[in-house]
């Protein structure tokens, strides 16, 4: 189903297999959807990406956030929706299953976001809401069902005389946002 289809608010973006689609955001054009379904699982070797920009001079510095729209159920430890910047840098990754509303995204653009999946299994995919502003959402977290396992995902970030690190470390159905900055003076 096609949740930005005639009649809709939001533009919806599909996995077109084998490409990266360039999404340029504008006041007027300020959210959309991004889709890996189609009513039945997303096939294997499923290899497809988007590119989020903001075009818009007076919100180049804004954020832009990437949040689950309906769902979010790709095969755990197999298949996988990366974030990269512009440079290729990854800047987060996520598998598995993750609850309406979680937020998985959120940072200065431009960003890239590419959906891998492998050749076995599949799953139903997922529908992901993207937007700009000027302020994050609160808190930043992703919710995600109870696991037994301890997942981290790391990013870091350069700034005068060292790096910030941030960790989103999941356990037993909790998240913990942790910071580390490296001073290199």
């Amino acid at each position: 189903r096609d949740h930005g289809g005639s009649g809709c608010d939001s533009r919806s973006f599909w996995c077109s297999n084998k490409l990266t689609r360039t999404i340029n955001l504008t006041s007027s054009h300020r959210n959309g959807l991004i889709q890996v379904n189609d009513d039945q699982d997303y096939p294997n070797g499923a290899s497809c990406g988007w590119a989020l920009n903001i075009t818009d001079p007076d919100h180049v510095t804004d954020y832009i956030i990437v949040t689950v729209e309906d769902y979010f159920q790709i095969e755990e430890s197999y298949d996988y929706l990366y974030v990269y910047d512009m440079e290729g840098a990854q800047l987060a990754s996520f598998t598995g299953r993750y609850t309406k509303g979680s937020i998985l995204f959120q940072g200065i653009g431009p960003i890239r976001l590419s959906f891998m999946s492998d050749l076995e299994a599949t799953d139903i995919g997922f529908i992901l809401n993207f937007t700009f502003s000027n302020t994050t959402l609160a808190p930043l977290s992703t919710s995600r069902p109870t696991s037994t396992s301890l997942r981290a995902t790391t990013t870091s970030a350069p700034f005068a005389g060292g790096a910030a690190y941030t960790a989103c470390i999941k356990s037993l159905g909790f998240s913990l946002l942790l910071t580390v900055v490296v001073s290199l003076l």
